[in-house]
């Protein structure tokens, strides 16, 4: 194997381990966006101020459309300052 092909093997494998911790990553902060949102209608349901049908047709889907939004922004915003 020549100098250059190794190089390149090495850093082929250095941005797929990157890939995979940062599909981990996406993962976890994933489920915490999906344990925020349960907790909150959860908790709304339970406190009896609205009925459960206006929580889950008006609430659930603003609660995941906003919290989709404010993390793809997050992203972006993060993706932005580590290439200044």
């Amino acid at each position: 194997m020549t100098p250059i092909s190794l190089r390149k093997c090495v850093t082929q494998s250095i941005l797929l381990a990157q890939y995979h911790r940062d599909q981990e990553v996406l993962r976890r902060r994933s489920l915490v966006l999906v344990a925020i949102i349960i907790l909150g209608v959860g908790g709304l349901a339970e406190s009896g101020v609205m009925t459960l049908q206006t929580i889950l047709l008006i609430v659930l889907p603003s609660m995941a459309i906003f919290e989709a939004v404010a993390f793809w922004v997050g992203m972006k915003y993060g993706e932005q300052r580590s290439l200044q």
